[in-house]
């Protein structure tokens, strides 16, 4: 699983781009960003940044 370092920088770029949580949560098939898995983390912040530059 990612880190709580990894897991507050996920969190404060989704409310930055105004993310669904939830919808990004069960994108990756987890219960919430916390449950990420490490292997999956810059896969989740390059679709965070995806977003942003829409």
């Amino acid at each position: 699983m990612i880190s709580l370092e990894q897991v507050e920088q996920l969190l404060a770029l989704a409310d930055e781009v105004e993310a669904d949580k939830e919808a990004f949560a069960r994108y990756f098939k987890v219960d919430g960003i916390a449950q990420l898995k490490a292997k999956d983390f810059d896969r989740a912040i390059a679709a965070m940044n995806k977003k942003r530059a829409k």
